[in-house]
């Protein structure tokens, strides 16, 4: 009962010495969830086929009230939802690499041939996909960047974003790979806009023209699965926790909010340090190949 799992996360709070975060309850409360899902699916299909009926005073049929059977619709609907918006997965480690791989040989592909327009967009196109991959951060962030966000601190570039969905402040360190690939885009740049990841016209790039880019750059690149700005946000998420093995870090990275009102997002400089750290080591392994 609702009292039981109460006093359950009491116990734990106790036990804990009553410094039981948050986060903590959370992935308690969730296997619970999951414990109590299991059970009903064992359970659900014989408690339906034993559902009762009776017979009303003008000989109709009609079935007992089972409580069961409306928490096995219920549940039958929730996994038809899933199977029509299956839940989207990061890339893998090797397919992250396969796709930065062809974006660096795409660059030296315009570069030989002197597109200068074209080449541009390769570089463009290569930050931005790996400043995704390091930040997690959602499209309409990317989008809407400014140049003037980005200050460089020796070969560490800063970047602070202001978030539109949540509008928390952000800060990121990026990778010293990432930085000396965003300093030569840069010189491309040259001010075609007030945004850094513009279109060769200094035009906005919307979020479908960003997808259909990586649609045509993971098509190029052999990868057989669906690649959009979200799945980069996905695949940071997976590979910062790989690394860290720490929710909690990642959750900070990727700027998710607690169920607090009163909790703000914030970051601390160890916090900083860290995620610089673990943002060179993903980058660094990603690129090596």
């Amino acid at each position: 009962s609702k009292s039981e799992i109460s006093a359950y996360v009491l116990g734990l709070q106790k036990e804990s010495g009553g410094d039981m975060n948050i986060d903590s309850k959370q992935i308690h409360l969730s296997s619970i969830k999951r414990f109590y899902g299991f059970l009903f699916d064992e359970s659900a299909e014989r408690a339906i086929a034993d559902m009762q009926y009776y017979y009303d005073d003008r000989g109709n049929k009609r079935e007992i009230n089972n409580p069961t059977a409306t928490l096995k619709a219920v549940n039958t609907s929730a996994k038809a939802k899933l199977m029509k918006n299956p839940r989207k997965e990061g890339l893998t480690v090797r397919d992250t690499q396969i796709l930065l791989a062809y974006l660096t040989d795409n660059i030296k592909y315009m570069e030989d041939r002197n597109y200068t327009d074209r080449t541009f967009v390769a570089h463009r196109d290569y930050c931005m996909i790996l400043f995704m991959l390091e930040t997690g951060l959602r499209y309409s962030d990317v989008a809407s960047l400014e140049v003037d966000k980005i200050g460089f601190n020796g070969n560490r570039a800063i970047v602070n974003v202001v978030t539109q969905k949540t509008k928390k402040e952000l800060k990121f360190i990026l990778s010293e790979y990432l930085t000396y690939a965003i300093k030569k885009y840069l010189e491309l740049h040259n001010d075609r806009s007030f945004v850094l990841f513009c279109t060769a016209s200094g035009g906005v790039l919307d979020n479908k023209s960003a997808n259909k880019m990586l649609d045509k750059h993971r098509k190029a690149a052999g990868l057989d699965k669906e690649v959009t700005c979200h799945t980069l946000r996905h695949t940071c998420g997976a590979l910062m926790y790989n690394e860290t093995k720490d929710l909690a870090f990642v959750k900070e990275l990727l700027g998710h909010g607690s169920v607090t009102t009163t909790q703000r997002y914030v970051y601390s400089e160890d916090v900083m340090e860290e995620m610089a750290e673990t943002t060179a080591r993903v980058t660094d392994r990603l690129v090596a190949i």
